[in-house]
């Protein structure tokens, strides 16, 4: 393919190439993309590491990854900005000798092709100008796209040209957080665009069923402030100070930031048999998690359509959801779902109302839950169809 891919090092994707050992982690659409695209030699990796708070002794470094035998190229900019100080003069530097490497590269090893994500629009847009390669620009989300168009004139009016080159294929993330019609239109007309759900590999034959003595809620996610895990915790320590305390679990699946906040919320309110904390579990069990699990809930403000809730559906887990934008959701959804289950904001109370109803009436949970199952299995590709769209694009 001899395509160049040019992507942010996501923490669990850096963390397993740091310590050379390779898990699918972070960003799944991203870990499997790398273990996909790794496999042929002639595809060259370039990864940004975003700033995460972790000191790293260098700027630049050429690293091995064993288990996929790939050379990663590691671009480490915070180094040089804690080193010399002068952050926009070191952004430019840092800019510049990356466009030198990538150049280097292409011409090395005659490089045809590059996939580029949106945290490295500018050398998409830069390649697209100088070079007769074929360019596959890739969105995470829409959000990012709302983002970079709500800054300042200068910075708003820089992006609108980035997104204007006429690259050969957008592939844009579909979340249902945002009006996508809007953010459509910033991209070249003549670009190829193409909007899509993540992937998803489970199998799950039968219907979930509610066998124990305790009704098991899950809080499955990075633990980041826009994913409300505070919001959660809240609302289980109303149901756990009621007489419903023994009959409920809960329990939190995850890491991030605010996994300290969490560990000490439980500590200091003695919920350590009514709160388990799990951390990251291993992505190959992290199946066997969900079908534990009796209910989910997702308060997370940055999209509802995430992995948590396309993984949650194909087993036939009752998830419930905040919405983001009403408008989109009912084109697509039947409002057996968004009228009981997608909340324009999943607050406690309304999270504590919901597991009232689910003690009171699970028929209705079953129902929602066959209703998205079968959305699911119409709509969600398994990873390996799902990123033959992206191999389709980049040959």
């Amino acid at each position: 393919m001899k395509t160049l891919f040019i992507l942010r090092a996501y923490s669990g994707i850096l963390k397993s190439i740091e310590d050379n050992n390779w898990e699918t982690s972070g960003i799944i659409s991203m870990s499997k993309l790398i273990e996909k695209f790794s496999k042929d030699k002639t595809n060259k990796f370039i990864l940004e590491i975003p700033h995460d708070g972790i000191e790293r002794d260098f700027y630049f470094k050429k690293k091995h990854v064993k288990k996929l035998d790939a050379y990663f190229y590691l671009f480490n900019r915070q180094f040089l900005i804690k080193k010399l100080k002068i952050k926009y003069l070191i952004i430019l530097i840092h800019v510049i000798f990356k466009i030198f490497v990538i150049f280097f590269l292409i011409a090395k090893y005659k490089i045809k092709n590059s996939y580029i994500d949106n945290g490295n629009l500018i050398y998409a847009f830069i390649l697209k100008k100088f070079t007769n390669l074929k360019i596959v620009l890739k969105m995470l989300t829409f959000y990012s796209i709302k983002h970079n168009l709500n800054k300042n004139w200068f910075s708003k009016n820089i992006y609108i040209k980035l997104y204007k080159a006429n690259y050969n294929s957008v592939i844009i993330t579909s979340d249902f957080g945002y009006d996508r019609s809007q953010y459509l239109n910033y991209f070249n007309k003549n670009s190829k665009k193409i909007e899509i759900f993540n992937g998803c590999d489970f199998r799950n034959n039968f219907l979930k069923k509610y066998y124990g003595n305790k009704i098991k809620i899950y809080f499955i996610g990075r633990l980041e402030p826009q994913k409300k895990i505070k919001t959660f915790l809240n609302a289980a320590k109303i149901i756990l100070n009621t007489k419903f305390i023994k009959k409920i679990e809960f329990h939190i699946v995850g890491s991030g930031s605010y996994e300290d906040n969490c560990k000490k919320f439980i500590k200091s309110n003695s919920f350590q048999k009514n709160i388990i904390f799990h951390g990251k579990v291993d992505s190959k069990k992290i199946q066997n998690i969900y079908l534990d699990s009796d209910l989910i809930i997702a308060p997370n403000t940055d999209g509802f359509f995430s992995n948590v809730f396309i993984e949650a559906t194909r087993l036939g887990v009752p998830i419930i959801c905040q919405s983001t934008n009403r408008n989109e959701e009912e084109k697509y959804f039947k409002s057996i779902f968004y009228k009981n289950f997608l909340f324009k904001n999943l607050n406690e109370k309304e999270i504590v109302n919901q597991i009232y109803n689910f003690l009171n009436d699970r028929n209705k949970f079953i129902t929602t839950s066959i209703y998205l199952k079968n959305f699911s299995n119409q709509n969600i590709l398994s990873w390996k169809n799902r990123l033959r769209i992206d191999e389709n694009l980049i040959n």
